[in-house]
């Protein structure tokens, strides 16, 4: 399995690698900011039909086509996350892939296709980077740390907006957001930055960096503090230590 969803990464990078800073076509899903490309859906297709071949009986959720399938065994899939920089030329953005085993994410796999940094996790058994182990910051303190603070406005209050503002300020997080969830949070696991508190994705934006973050040492929940499961829409992700100063602010 852990070769098979690391090709199926791979695969799907290279349709986007190629694609990257040609001429494609945009179109709008949702909203102005909710975009894909002719290459979002051929990863797509290329991820999907090699799971269907392999995994005929497992279940799908993806990004572009929501979820196929009723069965245990869960497969979900973002082929390209971070579209909005695709599309305008910015080399920030991956590919995720996960699989779901009876609730609990047991792979997760994001791949950067410029940089080409495969970033890998099996449940239970740590992550690596490129082969190699990777472990979470060991800051100790939220001041001036690494962060990475992102939220959809269309689904977060306003509320919510001004106390991540507030938190951001008071720290004095050097906040990098790179527009990709999967992305930032694999840099977290990598120990480039030192912690992710996000709210508003979806479970492929976040599923497969979560298991990553969790098997590289973080701790990882909601906003409330409460154990991360794959369906979750918010995150907050850092070593143990930062991540009960951030929930105590974050209450």
């Amino acid at each position: 399995m852990e070769q098979f969803i690391k090709n199926l990464a791979r695969g799907a990078g290279a349709i986007l690698k190629e694609g990257f800073r040609k001429e494609f076509e945009i179109n709008q899903k949702t909203d102005h900011w909710d975009v894909v490309t002719q290459y979002d859906l051929a990863s797509d297709k290329y991820i999907q039909d090699r799971i269907k071949k392999k995994f005929p009986g497992h279940s799908i959720l993806s990004e572009e086509t929501g979820r196929a399938g009723k069965s245990d065994n869960l497969w979900i899939i973002d082929p390209l996350d971070g579209t909005r920089n695709f599309s305008r030329g910015l080399p920030f953005f991956c590919v995720s892939i996960s699989f779901v085993r009876k609730h609990r994410v047991v792979y997760g796999v994001i791949y950067d296709p410029i940089h080409d940094e495969l970033f890998f996790a099996e449940r239970g058994r740590g992550a690596t980077l490129n082969g190699k182990p990777i472990s979470v910051s060991q800051a100790s303190t939220l001041d001036s740390a690494m962060a990475c603070v992102l939220w959809h406005s269309n689904v977060v209050s306003v509320q919510l907006i001004k106390r991540l503002q507030k938190i951001t300020l008071e720290n004095k997080f050097w906040n990098t957001v790179l527009a990709s969830a999967a992305l930032s949070l694999a840099q977290v696991a990598a120990g480039r930055l030192d912690l992710f508190i996000s709210k508003g994705a979806y479970p492929w934006d976040y599923s497969a960096a979560a298991c990553i973050v969790k098997e590289a040492g973080a701790k990882i929940s909601d906003l409330q503090g409460k154990p991360y499961k794959w369906s979750s829409n918010e995150v907050v992700a850092a070593n143990p230590k930062l991540h009960k100063l951030l929930i105590k602010s974050l209450r």
